[in-house]
């Protein structure tokens, strides 16, 4: 099992892991601060979102990370593999996407994968927007 999400998020929600599982940190954020301070413009909000996304895929822990997991799936073909964030969507939503596109899926099923999170996370974000406050929920 892989767990993408960060030290605070672990902390927060630590995994539950069944015996017999080997349980591996792959810290897609490690070190960035992306998830520490809520922007407080909208304009900051989608800049935020952004130089996320791309830290997500590109930076040198997101690469580490993945890295770890895909050597994961090759170290021994008998057994399954588990990887996961928080929601479920970006990080776990890439890792997904990359591994669907190495294996020759077409980009439009593996684009189409991805962004059903929209429709499955669709109650989980309105509810998480409708627990902040009004201004902070607009941003």
């Amino acid at each position: 099992a892989y767990d993408l999400r960060t030290e605070s998020e672990r902390s927060s929600a630590p995994d539950v892991v069944p015996s017999g599982v080997t349980y591996r940190v792959a810290d897609v954020l490690a070190g960035s601060d992306f998830l520490s301070t809520p922007p407080t413009s909208e304009e900051a909000a989608t800049q935020a979102m952004v130089d996320a996304e791309k830290f997500m895929v590109s930076g040198d822990t997101a690469r580490t990370a993945y890295t770890s997991v895909f050597d994961g799936i090759t170290d021994d073909d008998r057994h399954g593999l588990l990887y996961h964030c928080t929601a479920g969507k970006d990080r776990t939503g890439w890792s997904s996407a990359a591994l669907l596109t190495a294996l020759g899926v077409p980009r439009k099923t593996v684009t189409d994968d991805y962004l059903a999170s929209n429709t499955y996370r669709a109650k989980a974000n309105a509810d998480a927007l409708a627990a902040l406050p009004p201004e902070q929920a607009k941003i």
